[in-house]
């Protein structure tokens, strides 16, 4: 198997998660965006909890329950420079009709 640089690992995560929601149904796929604005230690706090979130729910995997799949990436958004409160979080479900991501109402909020 060839090397992949970190650029091109992250295009293969997004392509198998495009190819995984391809025909899912859009009220099955939950999809959320949320802006934030954070200082290092805030940050890496919520890195910290959302690995052991996962993790957590990784360990309670049961054999006889449904599949799913969980993507999840935090990174610099450099298109945003406002603050956290004018980002609400905003919920995406991907239809038929578009290519990508079209927003829908949102079902809960993410807390402040």
């Amino acid at each position: 198997m060839a090397h992949l640089d970190a650029r091109g690992t992250r295009t293969v995560l997004i392509e198998t998660f495009l190819q995984q929601i391809q025909g899912v149904d859009p009220d099955e796929l939950d999809s959320t965006w949320l802006g934030l604005k954070l200082t290092p230690e805030p940050k890496s706090e919520f890195q910290e909890r959302l690995y052991r979130l996962v993790n957590e729910f990784r360990s309670a995997a049961h054999p006889d329950g449904d599949t799913y799949s969980f993507f999840s990436t935090l990174h610099p958004d450099h298109n945003r420079r406002r603050p956290a409160e004018t980002c609400p979080p905003q919920k995406f479900a991907r239809t038929s009709a578009s290519p990508g991501p079209a927003p829908v109402a949102p079902r809960r909020s993410l807390g402040a």
